[in-house]
C-alpha cells in the first residue's frame, strides 16, 4: 500500500512542480520538489523490498528510519509546493479589481487544497513520531493520497 501512495503522490508532485516552473519561470523550487518527491518514492520502494521477505520487519523499530524519511520528504515537498504556489499567485495581483478577484479565488482554492495536504502530511509524520509502534499513521496517510490530488 505504501508504494501505491508514494507512486500517486510522486506523479502529482511532479506535475505540480512542472506547473510551478511554468508559473514562476524559475527552476530552484521545481527541482527541490522533484528531489523530495523521488526520495519519497525511493524510500517507499526500499521499504517495500526490505519488508517483503520479513513481515515482522515492517512491525519492528528497524523500519522507522524508512517511514520517517518517507513522511518527512513528503511533508517537505507538500509544504514547499503550498508556499510557492500561494506566494507566486499573491505576487500576480495586478491592482485591477476584477482580475484580483479571480486571483483571490485561485489563492483561496490553493490554500484550501495545497495547505490541507501539507498539514495532513505533517500530522501523518507527527502521529508516527509519537506512536511509532502502532500503524496509526497509515490512517492519516490513507487520506493523504486522496488529498494530494489537487
Amino acid at each position: 500500500m505504501t508504494e501505491k501512495k508514494a507512486a500517486i503522490s510522486t506523479a502529482v508532485q511532479l506535475y505540480v512542480a512542472w506547473r510551478i516552473e511554468r508559473l514562476t519561470e524559475a527552476y530552484l523550487f521545481p527541482i527541490l520538489i522533484s528531489v523530495f518527491s523521488f526520495v519519497s518514492l525511493g524510500i517507499s520502494v526500499t521499504y517495500l523490498v526490505a519488508s517483503h521477505d520479513d513481515f515482522a520487519f515492517s512491525l519492528s523499530p528497524k523500519f522507522h528510519p524508512f517511514v520517517i524519511t518517507w513522511l518527512s520528504s513528503s511533508a517537505a515537498c507538500d509544504v514547499i509546493m503550498s508556499a510557492v504556489l500561494i506566494y507566486s499567485l499573491y505576487t500576480r495581483k495586478t491592482g485591477t479589481s476584477p482580475t484580483d478577484r479571480y486571483v483571490d479565488r485561485i489563492i483561496r482554492l490553493t490554500v484550501q487544497t495545497a495547505s490541507i495536504t501539507a498539514v495532513t502530511a505533517m500530522v501523518d509524520l507527527l502521529v508516527f513520531l509519537l506512536k511509532p509502534v502502532r500503524q496509526l499513521f497509515a490512517i492519516v496517510g490513507g487520506n493523504l493520497t486522496a488529498a494530494v490530488a489537487y
